[in-house]
């Protein structure tokens, strides 16, 4: 699927040029980088695209700590941009520690600001 969603933003790219570049933004739950395999696979989708890495955000929902960190790092080294979203009040103190772009914060926790 996300082969096909690179391809996709691709000719959206190719059809409207802009200066800056449509990004595709993919939301994934910790299943889907438990595995070392989807880092490799998502480095094989990048090489064989003309999407620019930096044009892919990959948002991550929920964070399983030793895990993370090393998928986080790869994303990095990839050039994909990662976001956080969904992050408890708990959760908040770890973020600091991971290689992120962005942090969408629920509106419960800046409410009132």
């Amino acid at each position: 699927m996300l082969a096909e969603a690179t391809a996709w933003m691709e000719a959206l790219n190719r059809r409207f040029p802009h200066p800056e570049p449509l990004a595709l933004t993919v939301n994934l739950s910790s299943r889907h980088f438990l595995s070392v395999e989807n880092t490799a696979l998502l480095e094989a989708i990048l090489q064989g695209s003309q999407l620019p890495p930096s044009s892919l955000r990959i948002e991550l929902n929920s964070l399983p700590e030793p895990i993370a960190a090393d998928f986080l790092s790869n994303l990095r080294r990839l050039g994909v941009r990662c976001n956080l979203a969904g992050m408890s009040s708990e959760a908040l103190p770890d973020v600091a520690t991971f290689a992120t772009d962005r942090i969408k914060l629920p509106r419960t926790l800046v409410r009132g600001l």
